[in-house]
């Protein structure tokens, strides 16, 4: 889970980083991207003054000539267009242009070069393949957790990072734009259908440049809201383990009862062993499994019980598998040793973590079982506890 979550806080911050920077260009008037845009964008109001304001057929190409602003008297009638005749109400030097004609004045106007052009584009075009590249590496690492995992709230992110696109169209773009309908008796505009005026082309190829470094901070947000989202369930899972149970390992001996009722009456501590449940239809395997999911902690009790063919008295082997078992889990730190004199240590624990009690006298260590649970902070210390459940107008004293 680790993993997953720091691959995902690079991809979101390579996605944030990229999609701020791109957000600073936008806005910042020193920029050399800011000043073509600001210039295409001045001479493209300034035609739009002049423009008819039809999307029907020439009529998207109609401007006052030489692209100067409409004064007030002029008037463009989208019913009748040009060749209304008498019944036109079409006013000024409206005059049909070409396209390409519109375009290129435009850009001559604002003293924009191709060039420059290309700059935005390839500006554009960059952001774009940081984009698909963190969503072409983000949606098999999603799928390879859910796999493992399950979870709703992460597949549903998921899917909306693959419906993202990398950029909004100009095509789609121009869509915001046209109008839903018009009325019109020109028949030469009508049968020319609906046509996208060549300054509003131009305006609509800058805003889908744009919309890259948009889209590319959208996936950085959802990218950061399941970095978020998986380290609050790693904090919840990590705060649910740390209230979990003390599981206590012991052989025959009954030793370790006096320390399940030191954990459970002194410091008010839940404890678990293999026996407390009930095993029946469960194997051991899966008993063994639940223990460990459920532990914060474990002291393995090991009192000499088994002679070895050389005389050296051992703890039972079911005592050992368990401390391989929690040490494995919980780490060398949270899974002590508590050995009786006289048990023979097994080889692989020597100089490990572990406590030793006189034979018979396991409370010895009481005071220390204390002091270790305060370290690993199972415990908070000063600990505060009773012999009983405190009642009110009890005394509480410290031990």
């Amino acid at each position: 889970m680790t993993d997953l979550v720091e691959d995902l806080e690079n991809l979101a911050q390579r996605c944030e980083q990229a999609a701020v920077a791109s957000k600073l260009c936008d806005n910042d008037p020193k920029d050399a991207l800011y000043d073509i845009r600001r210039r295409c964008r001045d001479q493209i109001e300034r035609a739009d003054r002049a423009w008819s304001r039809s999307w029907l057929g020439y009529h998207s190409r109609v401007y006052i000539v030489d692209l100067q602003p409409a004064s007030p008297d002029e008037h463009f009638d989208p019913e009748w267009g040009l060749d209304g005749g008498m019944a036109t109400r079409t006013i000024g030097r409206w005059q049909t242009h070409d396209a390409v004609y519109i375009r290129e004045t435009l850009l001559r106007n604002a003293k924009v070069t191709r060039a420059e052009l290309g700059r935005l584009e390839g500006d554009a075009q960059r952001l774009r393949a940081i984009f698909l590249a963190a969503q072409a590496e983000v949606l098999p690492t999603l799928d390879a957790a859910l796999a493992r995992s399950e979870s709703t709230v992460v597949r549903g992110v998921r899917d909306k990072i693959e419906a993202l696109k990398s950029h909004t169209s100009t095509r789609d773009v121009i869509a915001t734009f046209r109008p839903q309908q018009v009325r019109s008796r020109d028949s030469l505009a009508l049968s020319g259908g609906f046509q996208t005026p060549p300054h509003l082309e131009l305006e609509a190829e800058l805003l889908s440049q744009q919309t890259s470094g948009m889209q590319l901070e959208e996936l950085g947000k959802l990218m950061r809201y399941l970095v978020t989202f998986l380290r609050k369930g790693m904090s919840m899972t990590a705060t649910s383990k740390a209230q979990g149970n003390v599981f206590l390992g012991h052989g025959r001996s009954l030793l370790w009862r006096e320390l399940a009722s030191f954990l459970q009456d002194r410091l008010l501590l839940k404890w678990d062993e293999f026996n407390r449940e009930s095993t029946a239809g469960h194997s051991t395997t899966k008993r063994l499994s639940d223990m460990l999911d459920g532990a914060t902690f474990a002291f393995l009790v090991m009192t000499g019980e088994d002679e070895a063919a050389d005389g050296k008295i051992h703890a039972r082997a079911n005592v050992i598998h368990e401390a391989g078992l929690f040490q494995g889990r919980l780490g060398f730190h949270r899974a002590i040793l508590l050995v009786e004199d006289g048990c023979e240590e097994f080889s692989n624990v020597h100089g490990l973590t572990q406590l030793r009690f006189p034979k018979g006298n396991i409370s010895s260590q009481f005071e220390e079982i204390r002091r270790v649970l305060e370290r690993e902070k199972v415990i908070t210390a000063p600990y505060v506890a009773a012999s009983e459940k405190a009642r009110e107008g009890d005394e509480v004293v410290a031990i």
